[in-house]
């Protein structure tokens, strides 16, 4: 301060730094909307999880992030990047962001798949709610289904003084597996008839997890011949599959098996002398 008789001076530091520490609880709170979400799997099926700001007010942008804890971002979904509260949100108004997950339709026979995704924030001055875990669960699309055919329209065998054995063979036409399937085979006679002419083994075939059109596509079924002594003609019965979804059956639904007669029961005739 001056004054008319002598002059005073300011201090050398004029200028002072004040830090005000952030209130923590002034920290805005996110929550999810709803944790658990269902499903089916399909073309362009998307889920929205969405956050809500819970409480407080934003002065500056908030990041989240939505991370896997279970299941593949290459073959079940993907998630379109992270989400962000600018700022200006706030609780008043109900701010709300959503993240979008698509669902990769991939083909193939599975079951229903579930697994976790975990909310995080990187911002210190944000916290989440105490629930942080979505659980979602995705069931399979009713068009993913397994085409199975017969392999050949006919099937040819022959009597035997012992059993002969015949191997019917079904294949995957189109499909492909991440968990079993089974196709029923019923057999229907014709001429020949089953435990007499011939037995089956089972009538289920059953296609395993890993199997497709292209790689091990084959299961075969052994159907045994019997042999009964008797001169006949040749015998016949039919094959058909039943299926059930997610099976269907191809075109060779039916084949048919044609039993040949044992050439050692043939009947020799011939004159009782040579001369008369």
């Amino acid at each position: 301060f001056a004054s008319a008789n002598r002059t005073s001076y300011l201090p050398f530091r004029t200028v002072t730094n004040i830090t005000i520490l952030e209130d923590q609880n002034d920290r805005a709170e996110l929550s999810l909307i709803g944790n658990a979400y269902e499903v089916t799997e399909g073309l362009n099926s998307t889920i929205s999880v969405c956050v809500i700001l819970k409480h407080g007010y934003l002065a500056k942008p908030v990041i989240l992030i939505l991370e896997s804890q279970s299941g593949s971002l290459v073959t079940d979904y993907s998630i379109e990047g992270n989400i962000i509260f600018q700022p200006g949100s706030s609780a008043v108004w109900n701010a709300t962001q959503c993240f979008i997950l698509d669902i990769i339709n991939d083909d193939i026979v599975e079951n229903t798949e579930q697994f976790q995704l975990r909310l995080n924030v990187t911002s210190s001055y944000c916290i989440l709610s105490s629930e942080s875990l979505v659980n979602l669960t995705i069931k399979e699309d009713p068009a993913d289904v397994v085409i199975l055919s017969f392999q050949s329209n006919n099937y040819y065998t022959r009597e035997a003084s012992r059993s002969m054995s015949l191997d019917v063979c079904i294949v995957i036409q189109k499909g492909s597996l991440e968990r079993d399937i089974s196709v029923t085979m019923n057999a229907t006679n014709i001429t020949a008839m089953n435990n007499a002419d011939y037995t089956l083994e089972s009538i289920f075939v059953t296609f395993t997890s890993g199997q497709n059109q292209s790689y091990n596509n084959k299961k075969c079924k052994t159907i045994t011949v019997l042999d009964d002594s008797i001169l006949e003609y040749n015998e016949s019965f039919t094959l058909s599959l039943v299926a059930t979804h997610p099976v269907i059956t191809g075109a060779i639904n039916k084949t048919t098996v044609v039993i040949m007669e044992d050439p050692s029961d043939y009947v020799e005739i011939g004159f009782v002398k040579l001369l008369y």
